[in-house]
């Protein structure tokens, strides 16, 4: 089944959490009213409304997958629950015991695969494309999306996705200090990877 949006964006938190086994991975799946350049389903810039996976996660009648790279041959965790927070949804997937979790949580905390990225079908009455003049990109608004599933993926749109803890059995809180801290390792080693 082929999706028609795939968005990745990279200020997107994303971290895997001990809590246990270390299979929990938590992540903002979307910033709200944050645009960033697309190519599918037409190119221009787009951007989610608040709200707009609500009606479909709470009408999704099925479990709703984290796939690596989108490929539906390697579903690697489940969503197993979800926030809409004044910045963003956020998601909370427990990795499975399978090839493709254990690669998926492998590749997170190597910090090769930190983006999230989102995978449904638009809703055309909850879509606004207004059409941009003088060469400028068109800006594609979604007030809703039918998810489909998240992507793990290597390279985000937005270039803030992170991993900002590895813990174990106690709460890490998000620290800005530690965060930016962070982006700065990930900036370097993607600059160690690259050259």
């Amino acid at each position: 089944m082929l999706c028609d949006i795939e968005i990745t964006f990279p200020d997107l938190v994303l971290r895997v959490a001990d809590d246990g086994d270390g299979r929990t991975i938590d992540g903002m799946i979307a910033p709200w009213n944050k645009s960033t350049p697309v190519l599918k389903p037409v190119p221009g810039m787009e951007l989610f409304k608040r709200g707009a996976f609500d009606k479909s996660l709470s009408e999704s009648k099925r479990p709703i997958p984290l796939l690596v790279r989108h490929n539906e041959a390697e579903p690697a965790a489940v969503l197993t629950s979800h926030e809409n927070r004044e910045d963003g949804h956020y998601a909370t997937f427990r990795a499975l015991k399978t090839r493709a979790g254990d690669d998926a949580l492998e590749l997170i905390r190597e910090g090769l695969y930190l983006g999230l990225s989102v995978g449904g079908w638009a809703i055309p009455a909850a879509t606004t494309i207004k059409r941009a003049a003088g060469g400028k990109p068109q800006m594609i608004e979604r007030a809703e999306l039918r998810l489909d599933h998240i992507g793990l993926v290597r390279t985000p749109a937005y270039e803030d996705a992170q991993v900002l803890a590895l813990r174990s059995e106690e709460f890490v809180e998000w620290d800005p200090v530690a965060a930016a801290w962070a982006r700065r390792r990930m900036r370097a080693r993607l600059r160690e990877l690259t050259a």
